[in-house]
């Protein structure tokens, strides 16, 4: 019995050394896998598809005596309007579409974000950017790279807005450019001033939104109406333009303000959309995005 019990001691010393090693094994898969896993980051997935469904609709009647408008809008409201043409390889693609419709949009002058191609050609007074359906083929191999790059659905459907600004990163270095970005948020809305510079800048933005809506307008015998149109889906859409107004019943101080965004939702649809900041769902962050 004397000569057994070393080896009885050595066999349960072992035991205990395996399951620790296993223990710290197990461990230390798991940090690397949280360390990329973005499962605690919102994720924006879009409608899923080229069309939205209607969850609700609003109106609001604003009466005043006089207002003014502050705005900058893209003559004839152009610039790319740029879709998912492949839903079935490429699903939840908001972030990717995004992505492509404002690199497109730079393309412009930075023709080598998009290697051997025209996003469209000038016309008298404005730049006029050409239909999805001219430019489908190379626009959704721009998708499909930023898809990969964006490591969109890789962890959960869509993609976070930190690896929507990593891919782009990525893309942008790999044409030779460099990716820069700037909040234009004060607390949780968006900083008008800030928003303002980067698009007269002949920038664009990014707004990530959890719910969201459209909204159209009649402005008459001063009554400025909007009707809003609801939706629900964490998206990501590009704004162009801005319409600042500001109502007033007397006086020099106006009673209310409504910030409008031209926007690109990137569904499909050949119309351009309202954003009423404020008005339905959230506004997680919006950022400026260019190149150099």
């Amino acid at each position: 019995m004397k000569h057994k019990t070393p080896n009885l001691l050595k066999l349960f010393v072992l035991i205990v050394a395996v399951a620790m090693v296993a223990t710290l094994g197990i461990g230390t898969l798991g940090t690397a896998f949280a360390a990329t896993d973005d499962a605690a980051e919102v994720q924006y997935y879009g409608a899923g598809a080229t069309t939205l469904s209607l969850v609700g609709s609003s109106s609001e009647t604003i009466r005043y005596t006089s207002r003014t408008i502050t705005e900058s809008i893209p003559n004839n409201n152009n610039y790319p309007k740029y879709y998912n043409g492949n839903m079935t390889s490429y699903p939840n693609a908001c972030a990717p579409v995004a992505g492509a419709t404002l690199i497109g949009f730079y393309d412009k002058g930075q023709t080598g974000l998009i290697p051997n191609f025209t996003p469209g050609m000038q016309r008298t007074g404005y730049y006029y950017y050409l239909p999805m359906t001219y430019v489908s083929s190379t626009i959704q191999n721009v998708i499909a790279d930023l898809y990969n790059r964006m490591g969109t659905n890789s962890v959960q459907n869509g993609t976070s807005r930190p690896d929507f600004l990593n891919g782009l990163r990525s893309y942008a270095s790999s044409k030779g450019y460099t990716m820069h970005n700037t909040s234009v948020m004060s607390g949780t809305t968006i900083n008008f001033s800030a928003l303002k510079a980067q698009i007269d800048a002949g920038r664009t933005v990014s707004l990530y939104v959890d719910d969201y809506g459209f909204a159209t307008y009649s402005d008459q015998n001063n009554a400025f109406t909007l009707y809003y149109s609801h939706y629900t889906a964490k998206h990501i859409m590009q704004v162009f333009g801005y319409r600042k107004i500001d109502f007033y019943n007397g006086g020099s101080t106006p009673f209310r303000t409504v910030i409008m965004l031209r926007v690109e939702a990137g569904l499909g649809s050949s119309t351009s959309d309202w954003y009423c900041v404020g008005a339905y769902g959230e506004l997680d962050a919006a950022d400026s995005i260019y190149f150099s």
